[in-house]
């Protein structure tokens, strides 16, 4: 799982194809959904063993490490209203739930990643709303998701033209701008976010 992780962080690095709705490619996409599903199979084996256990799994196999997976879910997800992946970071935020008692970074986790899969439902509510009444898609989610670190798809990097800037340039920037967003991400599991609940 681990494996699949790590690999879904080097595809992030790979750009989207021309005129996808997404910033990810493809294979970034499937290798983190594959990472997710090896996830839930290690813990649906593990769930004989108990609760102790499967905090053990979760600090070894999440917390060590970003599980990036989640995250290029999450943003897939409010790029394209894809409801199988909002199934999948619902199930995921399900699997943490057992954990949360037996451990306080775990707990934080459940509560950053169960705050991101209702941003997520209700930005999709609202996407749909808006898309059926044919008017403009709400601007309050882009401001909230820009504070929590993850900014639109079709801006460029923050105060830069692409007009007067290479691809290479360009996607390098991207990158920056991702990375510092996923640092403050793991910042947020030292806030108390009980409150969003």
């Amino acid at each position: 799982m681990s494996f699949h992780s790590t690999m879904t962080l080097i595809y992030r690095a790979l750009p989207a194809p021309e005129g996808s709705p997404t910033r990810f490619s493809q294979e970034c996409i499937d290798t983190a959904r594959f990472a997710m599903q090896l996830h839930l199979e290690c813990m649906q084996k593990i769930a004989e063993e108990g609760r102790h256990l499967k905090a053990v799994y979760i600090h070894w196999a999440i917390l060590l490490t970003p599980f990036t997976p989640f995250f290029v879910l999450f943003c897939h997800v409010i790029d394209t209203s894809n409801a199988d992946d909002l199934r999948r970071l619902n199930e995921f935020v399900a699997s943490l739930r057992p954990a949360c008692e037996l451990s306080e970074p775990v707990e934080k986790l459940h509560q950053l990643c169960s705050m991101l899969c209702n941003v997520a439902t209700l930005y999709m509510e609202s996407k749909s709303q808006q898309s059926e009444e044919h008017g403009p898609i709400n601007d309050e989610f882009d401001v909230y998701l820009s504070a929590l670190g993850f900014p639109p798809a079709e801006y460029p990097a923050q105060g830069m033209d692409i007009g007067d800037m290479s691809q290479p340039s360009l996607q390098t920037a991207q990158l920056g701008n991702w990375f510092s967003g996923s640092q403050y991400m793991m910042g947020l599991l030292e806030e108390d976010l009980s409150q969003f609940n």
